[in-house]
């Protein structure tokens, strides 16, 4: 039995766990202004809002692709569509897009007013580019982008006249806000008191389920029939490991964490600074929303982004069945493709890094068709430490050129105790062609997939010291 909040009312459904949500709004619950479109979560035409209690007085809303969402896993939560913020008269949020012609055939508009009704819910600062990037996650296939931007954008300059900025992200202070503003129906007011007096999920028991997953933003697509008709393990009902600690030197990541929980953490911030930005090119907001650090590494992809960036990292994994735990490195983690050391009862549970001191750099890129929302044709990352111009420790990760990410470890073995010149770096690049495997496929060749890595890699060092890599290695 589930037991959830859908819009204004509570409700209970026994259903099995693993139907998508969208279903279950549109088939159960008869909510009609949730759109199916893609299926795959690319769309946005699905998005609802799901909202959790994480305080006293708090709750946390994330705009999530319904029809990628178990409905297991909405228990003692808040699901918002696009119904549940229908008023008597069109919000401020709807009224704007209507006067800026920003919707035409309408299809796409619930999502995207879902996705900028949680922007508005969730923000610190009505910042233009972080408003584009809350409904990065939404298409629009007749409207055109402009007059969707220029609605934003007149919501935004109407709210920075309020005192929007002192009030604090899922706080009872924005809630009355955004109500006062005509954004937010007033039965929001009673959510946070309604969610409280709910029974919470408990822990799963680990042994007694068939499919363990995490953001389901992979499994939901491959194993939609099988996943319907199961029982699940939700890793994210491990709020244990939704953290992120230090302890000892060592960063902790507990295997729950999302992208985008990673990419906003104050703690990562620190340990790599370029993080906040660059992670913005993995995936849309949505999916970032969902996609968990361990689901991104057991799904052994060659190119998983977050897998290559903890590789260069040389990142332990901690494993768990419940009962019994072990410790292995990344780089020893994969047998071949989509093989690895794990077994089935077994949840990665936490990812542990070294805190990089001040000598130590850290840097990753990726290519790709499109900038944003697409998978890498080739990805890297490096970790080296440098002190007096001398690299004590280096390492370097590469995805796409393998059939497994890559730990480039003969490539890490000649570059350290080397000084870093052009010399090196050209010796380095050439066992790096060495230690590689690409294969032509639809993300390229396989000359390109190694002229990619090349230039990449130089990136790394022009980064690092572009004073010392003459540019003009570029051309050999």
């Amino acid at each position: 039995m589930t037991s959830f909040i859908i819009n204004d009312k509570e409700i209970s459904l026994n259903l099995r766990d693993g139907k998508a949500t969208l279903k279950t709004i549109r088939e159960n619950l008869h909510l009609q202004g949730s759109k199916e479109g893609c299926g795959e979560g690319d769309c946005g035409a699905c998005m609802v809002l799901l909202g959790e209690n994480i305080g006293e007085s708090t709750l946390r809303y994330k705009a999530i692709n319904s029809c990628l969402l178990p409905t297991g896993e909405l228990s003692g939560k808040h699901v918002v569509t696009i119904e549940g913020l229908n008023q008597k008269r069109l919000s401020l949020i709807q009224e704007t897009f209507a006067t800026e012609f920003a919707a035409q055939c309408g299809f796409c508009t619930p999502g995207f007013i879902i996705a900028f009704t949680g922007f508005l819910m969730t923000t610190t600062d009505l910042d233009k580019e972080e408003a584009i990037q809350s409904v990065s996650g939404n298409i629009c296939r007749c409207t055109g982008y402009v007059s969707i931007k220029r609605a934003l954008f007149a919501i935004l300059k109407k709210l920075n006249s309020s005192d929007f900025k002192k009030t604090k992200p899922g706080s009872a202070a924005r809630v009355k806000l955004l109500i006062d503003e005509n954004i937010l129906p007033s039965y929001f007011k009673e959510i946070h008191k309604k969610i409280k007096g709910m029974q919470p999920a408990g822990i799963p028991i680990l042994s007694s389920h068939k499919i363990i997953a995490g953001g389901g933003t992979d499994i939901a697509i491959q194993k939609r029939d099988i996943l319907e008709n199961q029982d699940i393990y939700f890793i994210s009902e491990r709020k244990d490991l939704r953290e992120i600690f230090l302890n000892e030197g060592k960063c902790y990541i507990g295997g729950a964490v999302t992208f985008e929980e990673l990419r906003t953490s104050k703690i990562m911030e620190k340990i790599y600074p370029q993080g906040k930005n660059v992670f913005q090119l993995i995936a849309s907001l949505p999916i970032r929303n969902r996609a968990t650090v361990a689901g991104n590494i057991i799904n052994a992809s060659p190119i998983g982004d977050m897998t290559v960036f903890f590789l260069a990292m040389d990142a332990i994994l901690s494993f768990s069945d419940g009962i019994n735990k072990r410790e292995i490195p990344l780089r020893e983690f994969y047998k071949g493709y989509k093989t690895m050391d794990k077994k089935d009862n077994e949840i990665l549970e936490w990812i542990i890094i070294n805190v990089p001191d001040k000598n130590t750099f850290l840097h990753f890129e990726k290519v790709s068709k499109r900038k944003y929302l697409d998978i890498a044709s080739v990805n890297t990352g490096i970790c080296i430490t440098v002190k007096k111009h001398i690299i004590e420790k280096v390492g370097i990760s590469a995805g796409g050129v393998g059939p497994t990410p890559l730990y480039l470890s003969k490539t890490c073995e000649y570059l350290t105790g080397k000084k870093i010149e052009e010399s090196i770096i050209k010796d380095a690049l050439k066992i790096a062609n060495e230690e590689i495997s690409p294969i032509s496929d639809v993300r390229g060749t396989e000359k390109y997939k190694r002229l990619l890595l090349r230039n990449l890699l130089l990136s790394h060092f022009i980064e690092l010291s572009p004073k010392t890599i003459n540019q003009n290695i570029l051309s050999l």
